[in-house]
């Protein structure tokens, strides 16, 4: 697609076990972009490799294989409005708790926007 990445990778923390992992995603259009898989993700390979170079915004939809978050399996995220980081979308009720600043705060549902990175 021009002008557009072939695929970039976003850190993602599950919100309850606070665990770390990279997610795939490829454009499907402008505006829209495709959650593929879920891997293992070390903090020291998350910064070697740029993972916060790209900014997503916009939908998200998820291929049929998406395996999810790897700490608790869920196939949602959630983007706190504090650090602006991607975390799995395990929800308390509709109030989101942030596993990597520690906010809290009401899920405001729409697009999203986060920095990812990588062009592979």
């Amino acid at each position: 697609m021009a002008g557009l990445p072939e695929a970039v990778a976003a850190v993602c923390r599950c919100t309850q076990s606070k665990k770390q992992y990279g997610i795939e995603f490829r454009p499907v259009e402008k505006g829209t972009w495709r959650a593929l898989w879920s891997f293992p993700l070390s903090e020291e390979d998350a910064q070697f490799e740029g993972f916060d170079e790209t900014v997503i915004e916009g939908k998200i939809v998820y291929e049929d294989h998406y395996n999810g978050c790897l700490g608790c399996g869920i196939r949602g995220f959630v983007v706190c409005r504090k650090c602006k980081k991607l975390c799995c979308g395990t929800l308390d009720g509709d109030i989101f708790h942030c596993p990597w600043c520690g906010n809290s705060g009401k899920v405001v549902y729409g697009k999203i926007a986060f920095r990812a990175g990588g062009n592979f």
